[in-house]
């Protein structure tokens, strides 16, 4: 690796100017990600990181996450409420459903279908809906979170005869995604299954939601992570999506 062979510290510190320079020549963020990645690998296999070595090389991760929203080529285009309205009158009790439920829930396709057995999810009064994921990330894989959120009255009553209709410990979905994809391609002419998520915490962003409250539903850990998803920030965001070259610096 250049790192090694171009003779900078072999530290966190070493690391962090090295990605520095990179940024200096116009390497991009997705590029930037993939070499820290390499490198913290690299670097814990050289010798145990201390407290504050990690949350460096995690300040450092952020603060190149907060580049990606100008990458927009890597996004999937966001969702809108007319959109999502349509699609679910198509096939209320099925994918047109599974729209509905992403959106509500911005959440992804992968939460909702295959993993997700019938009794993670319960419909309780007043149209409110909990459902506890496991997280298919993965830095996070196999972590429960748990969501709660509310459904119009038709989706709501759709989800709860869905529910019983299915034997337990059956998954609620089953779709596969390239079947659901080819159908939103026929119906909604560039969406993927993730353009729900996406649409979501941008409605709330604009509806004026904290944004630590939409972390709390989308199960984000960080705001800088949560306005990747962004193409209009709030007010209250701008101040944080600044260049990672001034972070980076020693």
């Amino acid at each position: 690796m250049r790192f090694l062979a171009s003779g900078p510290e072999l530290s966190v510190r070493g690391a962090r100017s090295y990605l520095a320079a990179l940024l200096a020549r116009g390497a991009s963020a997705p590029y930037l990600l993939g070499v820290l990645s390499h490198l913290s690998v690299g670097l814990r296999r050289l010798r145990p990181l201390t407290a504050a070595d990690e949350a460096t090389l995690a300040d450092t991760r952020s603060s190149l996450k907060r580049l990606l929203p100008f990458h927009r080529r890597r996004q999937a285009a966001p969702a809108t409420v007319p959109v999502v309205a349509a699609l679910e009158v198509l096939e209320p009790l099925a994918r047109g459903l599974l729209v509905r439920l992403l959106w509500h829930s911005a959440a992804r396709f992968s939460d909702w279908v295959g993993r997700l057995p019938v009794e993670a999810v319960t419909c309780l009064p007043r149209r409110w809906v909990t459902v506890q994921y496991r997280k298919t990330k993965t830095s996070t894989a196999g972590v429960v979170r748990l969501a709660t959120f509310r459904l119009p009255r038709q989706a709501w009553t759709a989800l709860a005869e869905r529910m019983r209709c299915l034997r337990p410990r059956q998954s609620l979905f089953s779709l596969p995604y390239a079947a659901f994809y080819t159908w939103l391609r026929a119906h909604a002419p560039g969406l993927t299954p993730h353009s729900f998520r996406r649409g979501a915490v941008q409605a709330m962003l604009d509806g004026g939601v904290p944004p630590k409250e939409v972390c709390r539903l989308t199960g984000h850990r960080a705001l800088s992570t949560l306005y990747g998803y962004a193409d209009r920030l709030p007010p209250s965001a701008r101040a944080a999506m600044t260049l990672a070259a001034p972070l980076l610096g020693a």
